[in-house]
């Protein structure tokens, strides 16, 4: 994506402001719907990006009142208008865009300002906000967890890289992993002001997480510092929870955990989730009816689960 090499930061502050201007004067133009659900979902729509914008806000203004140094505050500030000017020009089919329709709103409001604003974006200004090393997406076949992934990483405006755990042995796509964070610290260090980190989406991450392993012993110790050491955090899907090390499903490695629930409309499940779970529900004829339940063995986390899948 391009941007404009601006010299000063009022310039670039003027720029992002014009953006958001422009989209909240388009989310808030006046339109007519067919019917009271198009308009009651149209509401939620807006609602939700305005929440974003009123985020993007205040991000800037953390950034302009930023305790250090003048200069590095100025640096500072450029990096965080940069971030937010690449957020609002994202096209319409670039990050949480590929995701269609009102039911994702929730998760992809809480995602972007608890991660992309205020972790992602913060993390630019002051060193003391720690990126998570990873996030855990979870849930049956089919779901979209890697394309949700993918679309989290667009949406954070940060350099995406992938690894296809599942195709190779647990020992090559741990390879693969380290190539690819290695490569990671190389570009955050290129960026050089902007700060920009890389998101590494792990398909099938349970082939290098099994719990019990040998892989999974030298992943976890990965995990400890990959986002401070390598400047990447790593978005791991699986179908499989139950099969991933506990260790890794601890908050101190994947605070984040997104589950990815299929539910018929007319349905209404309550599921028991991994702690500090971000659910929402896709819409499809399967109905999959999850029961977790966690306890906490020797300060590790012990699960047991039954999926039972319903034609």
């Amino acid at each position: 994506m391009k941007l404009f090499c601006l010299q000063d930061t009022e310039t670039w502050l003027r720029q992002v402001q014009e953006d958001l201007k422009k989209i909240s004067l388009e989310i808030t133009s006046t339109q007519e719907y067919e019917t009271p659900r198009e308009e009651m979902l149209a509401l939620e729509d807006r609602n939700t990006r305005l929440a974003t914008i009123k985020g993007q806000y205040e991000l800037i203004d953390e950034a302009l009142n930023s305790s250090l140094s003048k200069n590095l505050a100025d640096e500072n500030t450029k990096s965080v208008l940069k971030f937010i000017q690449a957020m609002t020009r994202l096209k319409k089919d670039e990050g949480f865009g590929r995701i269609v329709g009102t039911t994702y709103n929730g998760i992809k409001k809480e995602l972007i300002d608890k991660f992309v604003l205020q972790t992602v974006g913060k993390a630019k200004i002051s060193q003391d906000v720690k990126v998570p090393n990873a996030l855990f997406f979870y849930g049956p076949p089919g779901t979209g967890k890697t394309t949700f992934a993918k679309s989290l990483a667009e949406q954070s405006c940060s350099h995406i890289d992938l690894v296809d755990a599942g195709r190779v042995s647990p020992e090559e796509a741990l390879a693969q992993i380290k190539e690819k964070a290695l490569t990671a610290k190389a570009n955050y260090e290129k960026s050089g002001a902007d700060k920009k980190r890389t998101f590494i989406v792990i398909n099938e991450a349970d082939s290098v997480a099994l719990r019990g392993s040998d892989t999974s012993y030298d992943f976890i110790r990965f995990l400890q510092d990959c986002s401070e050491k390598y400047k990447c955090t790593l978005f791991l899907t699986t179908n499989a929870p139950l099969d991933i090390d506990p260790e890794i499903l601890s908050d101190k490695v994947t605070p984040i955990k997104v589950a990815l629930i299929p539910a018929d409309k007319q349905t209404a499940i309550s599921v028991l989730l991994l702690p500090n779970t971000m659910s929402f529900k896709t819409s499809n004829s399967l109905v999959v009816i999850g029961l977790l339940i966690f306890s906490q063995l020797e300060k590790n986390l012990s699960s047991i689960a039954i999926f039972l899948g319903i034609l």
